[in-house]
């Protein structure tokens, strides 16, 4: 019996930990109206959902939301394996969107997904 249960942990219990080891990051960048240049888009908000379809239809429940970085960079972990759409808007001082976009990701297992992001 103990080694029915040792092998029901090996193949279910641990697999589904070694799922939530995922990592979405990546920069998030556009390009100024006045220069015309890519610039990192330092303190903006990165969403993540599950799906487009969440974030289409329930754009105010995101499952998390990190700022960016100095240079434009996010991370977001751990993550379950499984579909994600990673979203980003910049606001201007009004809170009014300037530039925004978005991005779909699939996670497998223990992976890191690069989705660098560029606001239109």
């Amino acid at each position: 019996m103990q080694n029915k249960i040792a092998l029901l942990y090996l193949f279910i219990v641990l697999p589904s930990c070694e799922s939530n080891k995922n990592v979405i990051q990546g920069k998030v960048t556009y390009q100024d109206d006045s220069t015309h240049l890519e610039i990192a888009a330092e303190n903006v908000t990165v969403y993540l959902y599950t799906s487009i379809v969440e974030y289409q239809d329930h754009h105010d429940r995101f499952d998390k939301s990190v700022i960016t970085g100095p240079s434009g960079y996010y991370s977001m972990f751990p993550l379950a394996a499984g579909p994600y759409y990673i979203y980003s808007e910049k606001l201007d001082t009004n809170g009014k969107v300037l530039y925004s976009t978005g991005s779909s990701a699939n996670l497998n297992g223990n992976q890191t997904k690069i989705v660098d992001l560029f606001l239109h």
